[in-house]
Protein backbone atom coordinates (compact mmCIF):
# COMPACT_ATOMS: atom_id res chain seq x y z
CA UNK A 1 0.00 0.00 0.00
CA UNK A 2 3.11 2.30 -0.11
CA UNK A 3 4.60 4.31 2.62
CA UNK A 4 1.50 5.66 5.42
CA UNK A 5 1.16 9.51 5.49
CA UNK A 6 0.53 11.40 8.49
CA UNK A 7 -3.28 11.82 8.16
CA UNK A 8 -3.79 8.03 7.44
CA UNK A 9 -1.82 7.28 11.01
CA UNK A 10 -3.50 9.80 12.81
CA UNK A 11 -6.89 8.45 11.61
CA UNK A 12 -6.14 5.40 12.05
CA UNK A 13 -5.01 5.83 15.40
CA UNK A 14 -8.22 7.88 16.30
CA UNK A 15 -10.77 5.27 14.55
CA UNK A 16 -8.68 2.27 16.98
CA UNK A 17 -9.27 4.79 20.22
CA UNK A 18 -12.88 5.07 19.57
CA UNK A 19 -13.95 1.80 18.04
CA UNK A 20 -15.53 0.09 21.35
CA UNK A 21 -17.96 3.24 21.95
CA UNK A 22 -18.68 3.41 17.89
CA UNK A 23 -20.16 -0.30 18.74
CA UNK A 24 -21.48 0.45 22.21
CA UNK A 25 -23.69 2.86 20.21
CA UNK A 26 -24.76 0.68 17.28
CA UNK A 27 -25.87 -2.11 20.10
CA UNK A 28 -27.82 0.33 21.49
CA UNK A 29 -29.76 0.90 18.27
CA UNK A 30 -30.98 -2.66 18.19
CA UNK A 31 -33.37 -1.59 20.80
CA UNK A 32 -33.57 1.93 20.79
CA UNK A 33 -33.77 3.61 17.00
CA UNK A 34 -33.34 6.97 18.33
CA UNK A 35 -29.83 6.05 18.85
CA UNK A 36 -28.98 5.45 15.37
CA UNK A 37 -28.03 8.95 14.83
CA UNK A 38 -25.76 8.64 17.56
CA UNK A 39 -23.94 5.97 16.26
CA UNK A 40 -23.51 7.63 12.73
CA UNK A 41 -22.09 10.65 14.66
CA UNK A 42 -19.39 8.81 16.55
CA UNK A 43 -18.61 7.21 13.08
CA UNK A 44 -18.05 10.11 11.48
CA UNK A 45 -15.99 11.72 14.56
CA UNK A 46 -13.87 8.47 14.61
CA UNK A 47 -13.07 8.51 10.76
CA UNK A 48 -12.62 12.29 10.44
CA UNK A 49 -15.47 12.65 8.76
CA UNK A 50 -17.82 15.01 7.65
CA UNK A 51 -21.36 13.36 7.57
CA UNK A 52 -23.13 10.05 7.13
CA UNK A 53 -25.99 8.76 6.10
CA UNK A 54 -27.99 5.18 6.85
CA UNK A 55 -30.49 4.53 3.52
CA UNK A 56 -33.26 2.01 4.35
CA UNK A 57 -34.30 1.23 0.69
CA UNK A 58 -36.54 -1.25 -1.29
CA UNK A 59 -34.82 -4.94 -2.50
CA UNK A 60 -33.71 -3.52 -5.61
CA UNK A 61 -31.92 -0.52 -3.82
CA UNK A 62 -33.63 2.04 -6.23
CA UNK A 63 -36.18 3.90 -3.53
CA UNK A 64 -35.30 5.55 -0.36
CA UNK A 65 -38.05 3.75 2.26
CA UNK A 66 -36.20 5.45 5.19
CA UNK A 67 -33.04 6.86 6.16
CA UNK A 68 -31.02 8.25 9.59
CA UNK A 69 -28.39 11.10 8.64
CA UNK A 70 -26.26 13.60 10.42
CA UNK A 71 -24.56 16.45 9.69
CA UNK A 72 -26.33 16.96 6.62
CA UNK A 73 -29.05 20.17 6.24
CA UNK A 74 -33.00 18.72 6.21
CA UNK A 75 -33.70 20.52 3.11
CA UNK A 76 -30.10 18.86 1.41
CA UNK A 77 -31.29 15.67 2.64
CA UNK A 78 -34.55 16.03 0.98
CA UNK A 79 -33.36 16.74 -2.21
CA UNK A 80 -31.00 14.01 -2.12
CA UNK A 81 -33.76 11.50 -1.52
CA UNK A 82 -36.32 12.73 -4.04
CA UNK A 83 -33.83 13.00 -6.92
CA UNK A 84 -29.79 12.76 -6.63
CA UNK A 85 -29.18 9.72 -4.87
CA UNK A 86 -29.91 8.09 -7.91
CA UNK A 87 -28.20 10.75 -9.56
CA UNK A 88 -25.01 9.98 -7.76
CA UNK A 89 -22.84 8.23 -10.14
CA UNK A 90 -21.01 5.65 -8.17
CA UNK A 91 -24.62 4.00 -7.40
CA UNK A 92 -24.76 2.09 -10.78
CA UNK A 93 -21.53 0.56 -10.06
CA UNK A 94 -22.48 -0.30 -6.32
CA UNK A 95 -25.49 -2.22 -7.25
CA UNK A 96 -22.62 -4.70 -9.08
CA UNK A 97 -20.31 -4.50 -6.07
CA UNK A 98 -20.28 -7.26 -3.80
CA UNK A 99 -22.32 -6.55 -0.33
CA UNK A 100 -20.43 -6.58 3.08
CA UNK A 101 -18.40 -3.92 2.46
CA UNK A 102 -17.70 0.04 2.01
CA UNK A 103 -15.89 0.85 -1.10
CA UNK A 104 -13.67 4.41 -1.57
CA UNK A 105 -15.41 6.27 -3.96
CA UNK A 106 -11.49 7.77 -5.21
CA UNK A 107 -9.96 4.11 -5.42
CA UNK A 108 -12.78 1.64 -5.81
CA UNK A 109 -14.89 3.31 -8.54
CA UNK A 110 -14.38 3.92 -11.99
CA UNK A 111 -16.09 7.71 -12.28
CA UNK A 112 -12.30 9.44 -11.43
CA UNK A 113 -12.26 12.88 -9.43
CA UNK A 114 -12.26 14.59 -12.55
CA UNK A 115 -15.66 12.84 -13.88
CA UNK A 116 -17.07 13.62 -10.82
CA UNK A 117 -16.70 17.30 -10.90
CA UNK A 118 -18.23 17.57 -14.36
CA UNK A 119 -21.67 15.37 -12.60
CA UNK A 120 -25.18 17.25 -12.26
CA UNK A 121 -24.51 15.36 -8.30
CA UNK A 122 -21.46 17.51 -7.64
CA UNK A 123 -22.80 20.62 -9.35
CA UNK A 124 -25.99 20.76 -8.49
CA UNK A 125 -25.86 18.75 -5.13
CA UNK A 126 -22.67 18.15 -3.20
CA UNK A 127 -20.53 20.77 -4.06
CA UNK A 128 -22.33 23.61 -1.75
CA UNK A 129 -22.12 20.78 0.97
CA UNK A 130 -18.38 20.58 0.09
CA UNK A 131 -18.68 17.13 -0.27
CA UNK A 132 -15.54 15.74 -2.44
CA UNK A 133 -14.92 12.37 -0.96
CA UNK A 134 -17.11 8.77 0.40
CA UNK A 135 -16.87 5.54 1.32
CA UNK A 136 -20.25 3.74 0.82
CA UNK A 137 -21.55 0.11 0.50
CA UNK A 138 -24.27 -1.91 0.83
CA UNK A 139 -24.47 -3.34 4.27
CA UNK A 140 -27.41 -5.80 4.10
CA UNK A 141 -29.09 -7.10 0.96
CA UNK A 142 -32.61 -8.90 0.55
CA UNK A 143 -35.15 -9.36 -1.94
CA UNK A 144 -37.71 -6.24 0.42
CA UNK A 145 -34.76 -4.57 1.88
CA UNK A 146 -31.44 -2.93 1.29
CA UNK A 147 -29.50 -1.15 3.71
CA UNK A 148 -26.64 1.14 2.46
CA UNK A 149 -23.78 2.85 4.58
CA UNK A 150 -22.52 6.08 3.13
CA UNK A 151 -19.59 8.22 4.70
CA UNK A 152 -18.25 11.69 3.38
CA UNK A 153 -15.52 14.25 3.48
CA UNK A 154 -14.87 17.41 2.27
CA UNK A 155 -12.34 18.34 -0.12
CA UNK A 156 -10.01 19.69 2.56
CA UNK A 157 -10.28 16.29 4.48
CA UNK A 158 -8.79 14.05 1.26
CA UNK A 159 -10.33 11.07 0.13
CA UNK A 160 -10.24 7.82 2.28
CA UNK A 161 -7.36 5.46 1.45
CA UNK A 162 -7.18 1.94 1.47
CA UNK A 163 -6.01 1.78 4.72
CA UNK A 164 -8.45 3.97 5.90
CA UNK A 165 -11.28 2.01 3.75
CA UNK A 166 -10.09 -1.41 5.10
CA UNK A 167 -10.00 -0.04 8.76
CA UNK A 168 -13.40 1.41 8.13
CA UNK A 169 -14.56 -2.10 7.19
CA UNK A 170 -13.44 -3.95 10.41
CA UNK A 171 -16.71 -2.33 11.62
CA UNK A 172 -19.54 -3.82 9.28
CA UNK A 173 -19.41 -6.98 10.10
CA UNK A 174 -21.13 -5.50 13.62
CA UNK A 175 -23.16 -3.29 11.60
CA UNK A 176 -24.44 -6.15 9.92
CA UNK A 177 -25.31 -8.23 13.09
CA UNK A 178 -26.84 -5.24 14.56
CA UNK A 179 -29.16 -4.86 11.49
CA UNK A 180 -30.24 -8.48 11.63
CA UNK A 181 -31.34 -8.10 15.34
CA UNK A 182 -32.84 -5.06 14.58
CA UNK A 183 -34.94 -7.04 11.80
CA UNK A 184 -35.97 -10.30 13.98
CA UNK A 185 -36.73 -7.71 17.28
CA UNK A 186 -39.03 -5.31 14.52
CA UNK A 187 -41.09 -8.45 13.68
CA UNK A 188 -41.33 -9.55 17.08
CA UNK A 189 -42.88 -6.03 17.82
CA UNK A 190 -44.85 -6.43 14.92
CA UNK A 191 -46.31 -9.00 15.44
CA UNK A 192 -47.06 -8.67 19.01
CA UNK A 193 -49.17 -5.66 17.95
CA UNK A 194 -50.91 -7.48 15.62
CA UNK A 195 -51.76 -10.10 18.02
CA UNK A 196 -53.33 -7.35 20.37
CA UNK A 197 -55.33 -6.09 17.38
CA UNK A 198 -56.98 -9.08 17.00
CA UNK A 199 -58.06 -9.89 21.00
CA UNK A 200 -59.53 -6.99 20.80
CA UNK A 201 -61.89 -8.24 17.59
CA UNK A 202 -62.42 -11.17 18.80
CA UNK A 203 -59.18 -12.95 17.80
CA UNK A 204 -59.98 -13.95 14.37
CA UNK A 205 -56.94 -15.48 12.25
CA UNK A 206 -54.87 -12.40 10.58
CA UNK A 207 -52.11 -12.03 8.65
CA UNK A 208 -50.08 -8.66 8.28
CA UNK A 209 -48.34 -7.46 5.40
CA UNK A 210 -46.24 -4.24 4.52
CA UNK A 211 -45.69 -1.68 2.12
CA UNK A 212 -44.59 -4.59 -0.31
CA UNK A 213 -47.50 -7.01 0.56
CA UNK A 214 -44.69 -9.27 2.12
CA UNK A 215 -46.43 -11.46 4.99
CA UNK A 216 -44.56 -10.58 8.00
CA UNK A 217 -46.60 -12.09 11.02
CA UNK A 218 -49.29 -14.66 10.67
CA UNK A 219 -51.76 -16.44 13.12
CA UNK A 220 -51.85 -20.42 13.21
CA UNK A 221 -55.37 -20.55 12.12
CA UNK A 222 -55.20 -17.91 9.04
CA UNK A 223 -52.01 -19.98 7.76
CA UNK A 224 -54.61 -23.20 7.69
CA UNK A 225 -57.18 -21.44 6.14
CA UNK A 226 -55.36 -20.46 3.41
CA UNK A 227 -54.02 -23.67 3.09
CA UNK A 228 -57.69 -25.29 2.92
CA UNK A 229 -58.24 -22.76 0.19
CA UNK A 230 -57.66 -23.46 -3.38
CA UNK A 231 -57.79 -19.92 -4.87
CA UNK A 232 -55.07 -19.01 -2.21
CA UNK A 233 -51.57 -19.56 -1.69
CA UNK A 234 -48.64 -18.39 0.87
CA UNK A 235 -45.30 -18.31 -1.65
CA UNK A 236 -42.33 -16.20 -1.28
CA UNK A 237 -43.41 -15.22 1.85
CA UNK A 238 -46.78 -13.57 -0.82
CA UNK A 239 -50.28 -13.85 -0.12
CA UNK A 240 -51.15 -14.94 -3.57
CA UNK A 241 -54.76 -14.61 -5.18
CA UNK A 242 -55.29 -17.04 -8.18
CA UNK A 243 -58.14 -15.04 -9.92
CA UNK A 244 -56.84 -11.93 -11.40
CA UNK A 245 -59.57 -9.86 -10.98
CA UNK A 246 -59.72 -10.76 -7.27
CA UNK A 247 -56.31 -10.20 -7.00
CA UNK A 248 -56.30 -6.94 -8.49
CA UNK A 249 -59.13 -5.64 -6.14
CA UNK A 250 -56.74 -7.05 -3.61
CA UNK A 251 -54.00 -4.99 -4.19
CA UNK A 252 -55.95 -1.85 -4.68
CA UNK A 253 -57.53 -2.27 -1.04
CA UNK A 254 -54.37 -3.27 0.66
CA UNK A 255 -52.96 0.00 -0.86
CA UNK A 256 -55.70 1.76 0.12
CA UNK A 257 -55.42 0.64 3.83
CA UNK A 258 -51.77 0.96 3.81
CA UNK A 259 -51.34 4.51 3.28
CA UNK A 260 -54.32 5.50 5.46
CA UNK A 261 -53.26 7.35 8.42
CA UNK A 262 -54.80 6.39 12.11
CA UNK A 263 -54.86 10.11 13.49
CA UNK A 264 -56.80 10.65 10.42
CA UNK A 265 -59.74 8.47 10.59
CA UNK A 266 -59.07 5.35 8.26
CA UNK A 267 -61.90 4.46 6.05
CA UNK A 268 -63.90 1.48 7.13
CA UNK A 269 -61.94 -1.87 6.58
CA UNK A 270 -62.63 -3.52 2.92
CA UNK A 271 -63.78 -7.14 2.28
CA UNK A 272 -63.01 -9.57 -0.63
CA UNK A 273 -64.84 -13.41 -0.78
CA UNK A 274 -63.16 -15.65 -1.71
CA UNK A 275 -65.19 -18.08 -3.43
CA UNK A 276 -64.37 -22.03 -2.21
CA UNK A 277 -66.32 -25.24 -3.67
CA UNK A 278 -68.90 -26.44 -2.29
CA UNK A 279 -68.62 -23.99 0.61
CA UNK A 280 -69.71 -20.40 1.75
CA UNK A 281 -66.75 -17.58 0.41
CA UNK A 282 -63.77 -16.77 2.75
CA UNK A 283 -63.96 -13.35 3.30
CA UNK A 284 -60.39 -11.19 3.59
CA UNK A 285 -61.20 -8.44 5.51
CA UNK A 286 -58.50 -5.51 5.26
CA UNK A 287 -57.64 -2.98 7.82
CA UNK A 288 -55.30 -0.65 8.33
CA UNK A 289 -52.27 -1.32 11.18
CA UNK A 290 -50.19 1.69 12.35
CA UNK A 291 -46.93 0.05 13.57
CA UNK A 292 -45.71 0.87 17.20
CA UNK A 293 -42.53 2.53 15.37
CA UNK A 294 -41.41 3.68 19.11
CA UNK A 295 -40.60 0.14 18.97
CA UNK A 296 -38.81 -0.58 15.81
CA UNK A 297 -35.79 0.29 14.66
CA UNK A 298 -35.55 -0.92 11.20
CA UNK A 299 -38.83 -1.33 10.16
CA UNK A 300 -40.22 1.24 6.95
CA UNK A 301 -42.65 4.03 8.34
CA UNK A 302 -45.23 2.88 5.64
CA UNK A 303 -48.30 2.00 7.22
CA UNK A 304 -49.11 -1.59 7.28
CA UNK A 305 -52.22 -3.56 6.54
CA UNK A 306 -53.90 -6.26 9.16
CA UNK A 307 -56.17 -9.20 6.94
CA UNK A 308 -58.63 -11.08 8.99
CA UNK A 309 -59.72 -14.09 7.58
CA UNK A 310 -63.66 -14.58 8.35
CA UNK A 311 -65.14 -18.04 7.43
CA UNK A 312 -68.62 -17.79 7.45
CA UNK A 313 -68.89 -21.59 8.30
CA UNK A 314 -67.76 -20.49 11.62
CA UNK A 315 -68.69 -17.16 12.63
CA UNK A 316 -68.29 -15.23 15.92
CA UNK A 317 -70.55 -14.52 17.89
CA UNK A 318 -72.12 -10.92 17.65
CA UNK A 319 -73.11 -9.17 21.04
CA UNK A 320 -76.57 -7.36 19.69
CA UNK A 321 -76.95 -5.22 22.88
CA UNK A 322 -73.64 -3.75 22.46
CA UNK A 323 -74.38 -3.60 18.57
CA UNK A 324 -77.05 -1.03 19.66
CA UNK A 325 -74.93 0.60 22.08
CA UNK A 326 -72.34 1.65 19.55
CA UNK A 327 -74.10 2.08 16.70
CA UNK A 328 -77.77 3.65 17.82
CA UNK A 329 -79.31 0.76 16.42
CA UNK A 330 -82.94 -0.54 17.08
CA UNK A 331 -82.59 -4.16 18.01
CA UNK A 332 -84.59 -5.18 14.81
CA UNK A 333 -81.39 -3.35 12.93
CA UNK A 334 -78.77 -5.18 15.63
CA UNK A 335 -80.48 -8.08 14.20
CA UNK A 336 -79.96 -7.81 10.57
CA UNK A 337 -76.76 -6.34 10.60
CA UNK A 338 -75.44 -9.24 12.38
CA UNK A 339 -76.94 -11.65 10.09
CA UNK A 340 -75.32 -9.58 7.27
CA UNK A 341 -71.94 -9.59 8.88
CA UNK A 342 -72.50 -13.80 9.55
CA UNK A 343 -73.08 -14.19 5.85
CA UNK A 344 -76.60 -14.49 5.59
CA UNK A 345 -78.13 -12.59 2.67
CA UNK A 346 -81.37 -10.20 2.61
CA UNK A 347 -83.40 -13.00 1.84
CA UNK A 348 -82.06 -15.62 4.22
CA UNK A 349 -82.53 -12.84 6.98
CA UNK A 350 -86.34 -12.36 5.71
CA UNK A 351 -87.00 -15.96 5.85
CA UNK A 352 -85.58 -16.62 9.55
CA UNK A 353 -87.28 -13.63 11.03
CA UNK A 354 -90.90 -13.94 9.17
CA UNK A 355 -90.39 -10.42 8.00
CA UNK A 356 -89.94 -9.05 4.23
CA UNK A 357 -87.31 -8.54 2.05
CA UNK A 358 -88.43 -4.66 2.01
CA UNK A 359 -88.35 -4.74 5.70
CA UNK A 360 -84.33 -6.14 5.54
CA UNK A 361 -83.85 -3.91 2.88
CA UNK A 362 -84.96 -0.65 5.06
CA UNK A 363 -83.00 -1.78 7.96
CA UNK A 364 -80.20 -2.02 6.04
CA UNK A 365 -79.92 1.40 4.69
CA UNK A 366 -80.88 2.77 8.19
CA UNK A 367 -78.03 0.59 9.54
CA UNK A 368 -75.48 2.26 6.74
CA UNK A 369 -76.06 5.33 7.62
CA UNK A 370 -75.54 4.99 11.46
CA UNK A 371 -72.16 3.28 10.87
CA UNK A 372 -70.76 5.06 8.05
CA UNK A 373 -70.99 2.25 5.56
CA UNK A 374 -71.95 1.99 2.00
CA UNK A 375 -72.39 -1.62 1.58
CA UNK A 376 -73.39 -5.33 2.98
CA UNK A 377 -69.36 -6.24 2.72
CA UNK A 378 -67.87 -2.89 5.01
CA UNK A 379 -70.85 -3.11 7.70
CA UNK A 380 -69.76 -6.56 7.70
CA UNK A 381 -66.13 -5.92 8.28
CA UNK A 382 -66.99 -3.34 10.36
CA UNK A 383 -68.88 -5.27 13.16
CA UNK A 384 -66.27 -8.66 12.37
CA UNK A 385 -63.48 -6.78 13.14
CA UNK A 386 -65.10 -4.69 16.04
CA UNK A 387 -65.62 -4.92 19.75
CA UNK A 388 -69.17 -6.49 19.51
CA UNK A 389 -67.25 -9.79 18.15
CA UNK A 390 -65.14 -10.18 21.45
CA UNK A 391 -67.96 -11.94 23.10
CA UNK A 392 -66.76 -15.19 20.96
CA UNK A 393 -63.79 -15.12 23.07
CA UNK A 394 -64.93 -14.68 26.44
CA UNK A 395 -68.00 -17.68 25.80
CA UNK A 396 -64.62 -19.95 25.06
CA UNK A 397 -64.12 -19.69 21.37
CA UNK A 398 -60.51 -20.46 19.64
CA UNK A 399 -57.45 -18.31 19.44
CA UNK A 400 -54.83 -18.62 17.17
CA UNK A 401 -51.02 -18.63 18.05
CA UNK A 402 -48.42 -16.50 16.20
CA UNK A 403 -46.76 -18.90 13.60
CA UNK A 404 -43.69 -18.17 12.87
Amino acid sequence: MGTISGGEQRTLKHLSRHQGRVLHSLFDAVGNPAVWPLFLDQLVEATHSRSARLLILNGAADEVRHSFKVHIDDAAHRDYLDHYVNACPWRPELRHKPGGRLYSTYLDFSCRQPEFYRTEFYNDWARHLDIHHGVCGTVHAGPDLTVQLLIQRTGGQRHYSARETAAINTLIPHLRQAITLSRHLDAMNLELQATRVAARHGAPPFLVLDAQGLVRAASAGAVALVEQTPALALRQNQLRIMDRQLSDHFRQRLRRARTSKAAAAPPPPQTIRIPRPAQPPLHLIIAHLEPDRANMSLTLPDGHAVVFLHDPQHPPDLDLGLLTELFDLTAAEARTAAGIATGMTPEDIARDLGITVHTVRSQLKSTFRKTGTRRQSELAALLLTGPAARRAVAQGASGDNPAR
